[in-house]
């Protein structure tokens, strides 16, 4: 027929993150491992600790209080990024003092990343 036209079938997977992946499992993503298997190497034992702590807190401790942080990213989100950037003596002492920057006069939402 003279004016339709055939339609070109997509393929499912045409653009997922997984395409170049060349291992058989679809979730695999070999340079987010890579990535997280050096900084886990680089971390002192003081460092993992202190990682773990915040951790637990996140998935102990803060489900059952009410969301109080003013700050976007939360305050726990802060310190571990802050411990795996600086280590744990100063990633703890700069979310010490995101935690006391958290007061009621900052509304709600404030940006505050890790310097």
């Amino acid at each position: 027929m003279w004016g339709r036209k055939k339609k070109k079938r997509r393929s499912r997977s045409k653009g997922r993150w997984y395409d170049n992946c060349d291992c058989d499992l679809p979730c695999c993503d070999f340079g987010l491992l890579s990535t997280a298997m050096l900084l886990v190497g680089r971390l002192g034992p003081a460092d993992r600790a202190v990682l773990a702590a915040i951790r637990g807190y996140r998935r102990g401790i803060s489900p059952r209080i009410p969301v109080r942080c003013r700050f976007e990213p939360s305050c726990s989100t802060y310190g571990l990024e802050a411990v795996q950037r600086y280590g744990a003596r100063r990633g703890l002492r700069l979310a010490a003092a995101r935690l006391r920057r958290c007061r009621p006069g900052v509304p709600y939402g404030t940006i505050d990343g890790v310097p």
